[in-house]
């Protein structure tokens, strides 16, 4: 199916994601740090990023998307918490293309956002 990059730093969490996007028949790359990235963009080709907003500390998630999707209007979804909610709901909310999960959530949640981002909800 599609072609899916997870950016998380909680290894468990990332390992979750993948267990499940895995049965639903997806292409993953799991990335553990920010710096890793840009390449990966270009040497994976992906159809949809997941991204948690506290990837990095120097940069937040969104602030990291909106620098690499330059020319480029990959799909986000990125992964929130309760507690950074209200400080990253205005920056996700100037991104295009994208949407949000609060943590912890329903993997028919994660489910449903994917293939809404991809264009594959009905």
């Amino acid at each position: 199916m599609a072609r899916i990059i997870i950016l998380e730093n909680d290894r468990s969490f990332s390992d979750n994601m993948l267990e499940l996007l895995e049965l639903e028949g997806h292409d993953l790359l799991e990335i553990n740090e920010a710096a890793q990235i840009k390449h990966e963009l270009h040497a994976f080709n992906p159809d949809l990023l997941i991204v948690d907003v506290f990837i990095d500390r120097k940069m937040s998630g969104p602030a990291l998307i909106s620098s690499l999707r330059e020319g480029s209007d990959i799909p986000v979804l990125f992964i929130i918490d309760v507690y950074s909610q209200v400080t990253f709901s205005d920056q996700i909310k100037q991104i295009s293309n994208c949407d949000s999960l609060t943590k912890p959530f329903k993997a028919k949640n994660l489910v449903k956002a994917v293939k809404h981002l991809l264009g594959l909800s009905k």
